[in-house]
């Protein structure tokens, strides 16, 4: 099976041919949701959209917690990859399928007891409540696919190979596009078919990676009795996964009470901002791909100590990463209307989004930036610095932020978009400090030497 050493080769040139099937993976990937809102967007109502608006944030909690613990074993394997500990990285992954599996059956039962309630603190406009509760019921349903696939793309990205799990999400990708099509715009059945179409894609995805990773003899073989629970590896993964699995969840949780303020001024404006999240969503794919290639890259060289050529790693992923949210950023400032009405063809809709992008517009520039920082923090395996820094910027800025200025008189999604820009300037001061005076150059990973011949 494909492998890639990191530590060696011109920089540039690794990160870029290596970020780039982490790019087209990341845009096939957001697809998913943005399929189900173009297709609800253009064969069904407005009430429907929101219902797959709320009901896809709520899910992105869910689904980012379980992508932030897969991003942990890439971190992990990598590490032990970068050092040439290869009885290590087996014991690891053995690990990982078993113990990201329970946790995600777990996951799942506590959520489908926990969607009604939480859809209700929400303020989930009533014509779009059964809607996204059956959207959200469906895609439980299919976490265990989820979880699945995101753990072998971890697997895979810690070995050096980003090529395959591209191919994989986008075989599914287009099975989700034509299960859309085929659902909601065939039998009209709104929000729960685009809920059916991304979770039977998700399935496949998972299918196709096992199937791809058993015909080339992978070490492990996914028979019942392969899957173990080593003590050394399952605190390790836990240790460097929980905190980028707790970021993410909490950093959308927060998104979920933005989106309470927002149901309470109604489905239009509902509706307008899970459209220009979409476009957001499509905007920083290039700076999550850098992030994520930055992680994997940074993991094998901090294994191996070399970390000048991690802080280069960095450097150059910055510089590319501001390159490309700059221009994205000067898109939006100038023809913002064209992207929110790619996804839908309602006027209220589309000049509600675009006032909201007034103020949001900021974040495709500091994003940019700090995606890098958290991928390149994350890389060394310090993940709680991340965690505690995102936080600090998610609940002590743009939580408060955003209550405060829903409370102004005649308050609009421009004044709720302002706090989004603001707490990610936080966040990126945090990150720079970190880097340029922090302890990231430590290694999380006992490098003994391994019994296995490489």
């Amino acid at each position: 099976m494909r492998t890639q050493d990191l530590t060696t080769g011109h920089v540039t040139k690794t990160l870029i041919n290596f970020s780039l099937p982490f790019l087209l993976a990341n845009l096939l990937q957001t697809l998913y949701g943005i399929v189900d809102m173009l297709v609800v967007g253009q064969f069904s109502d407005a009430a429907a959209l929101a219902a797959v608006s709320i009901g896809s944030l709520l899910m992105g909690t869910v689904n980012l917690a379980v992508i932030g613990l897969a991003a942990g074993g890439t971190v992990l394997i990598g590490q032990y990859w970068g050092a040439k500990l290869r009885e290590e990285a087996r014991d690891t992954v053995s690990t990982m399928f078993t113990l990201y599996w329970l946790i995600s059956l777990g996951i799942t039962g506590a959520m489908l007891l926990l969607a009604e309630p939480i859809l209700r603190l929400m303020s989930t406009p009533q014509e779009s409540y059964l809607g996204a509760l059956h959207y959200t019921q469906i895609c439980l349903a299919g976490l265990v696919f989820t979880t699945g696939y995101n753990a072998l793309s971890a697997v895979l990205r810690g070995m050096g190979d980003s090529k395959n799990p591209l191919l994989f999400v986008l075989i599914a990708c287009i099975c989700n596009i034509i299960g859309d099509v085929v659902l909601v715009a065939g039998f009209n059945m709104g929000a729960e078919g685009a809920a059916i179409a991304t979770t039977a894609s998700q399935g496949v995805s998972m299918i196709l990676g096992i199937v791809y990773l058993k015909k080339k003899d992978f070490f492990f073989d996914f028979k019942p009795r392969s899957f173990t629970l080593k003590k050394n590896q399952s605190i390790a993964l836990l240790k460097v996964g929980v905190p980028i699995a707790l970021q993410e969840g909490l950093v959308m949780l927060s998104f979920v009470f933005l989106e309470a303020i927002i149901n309470k001024m109604g489905y239009i404006a509902t509706a307008a901002a899970g459209v220009a999240d979409r476009v957001f969503m499509v905007a920083v794919i290039p700076s999550t791909a850098f992030c994520s290639a930055i992680s994997s890259m940074v993991a094998q060289n901090i294994g191996a100590g070399l970390t000048d050529r991690a802080r280069k790693c960095l450097r150059i992923g910055l510089v590319i990463s501001f390159a490309i949210g700059a221009l994205i950023f000067i898109a939006m400032a100038l023809v913002p209307g064209a992207a929110i009405s790619i996804f839908t063809p309602d006027g209220d809709v589309i000049e509600t989004a675009v006032e909201y992008l007034r103020s949001y517009k900021y974040e495709f520039l500091l994003c940019s930036l700090v995606f890098c920082l958290n991928g390149f923090i994350n890389g060394t395996g310090h993940t709680r610095f991340t965690l505690y820094n995102n936080i600090a910027s998610t609940f002590a800025v743009r939580v408060p932020l955003v209550y405060v200025f829903s409370r102004i008189a005649g308050a609009t999604l421009f004044h709720i978009g302002i706090a989004l820009p603001l707490a990610s300037a936080v966040q990126l001061l945090a990150a720079a400090l970190y880097v340029r005076f922090g302890r990231w150059n430590t290694s999380i990973i006992d490098k003994k030497p391994s019994q296995v011949k490489t």
